[in-house]
């Protein structure tokens, strides 16, 4: 048997990446954010910003 892959033929790694990207603006949205590029900076300059957006209150 070989390796199974998406019926798209891209590596795994891209479909993984994409889905990753689709989860955390999906993390985003439901937190009612629509400035995703401005979030996304402020997030990396301090990880702990993110930790509300994770919580399921």
């Amino acid at each position: 048997m070989g390796t199974t892959r998406p019926t798209s033929h891209r590596p795994v790694w891209v479909t993984a990446s994409a889905t990753l990207r689709n989860l955390a603006l999906d993390v985003l949205a439901v937190n009612d954010i629509t400035k995703i590029t401005e979030t996304v900076q402020r997030i990396g300059r301090d990880h702990n910003r993110a930790i509300p957006l994770l919580t399921l209150t």
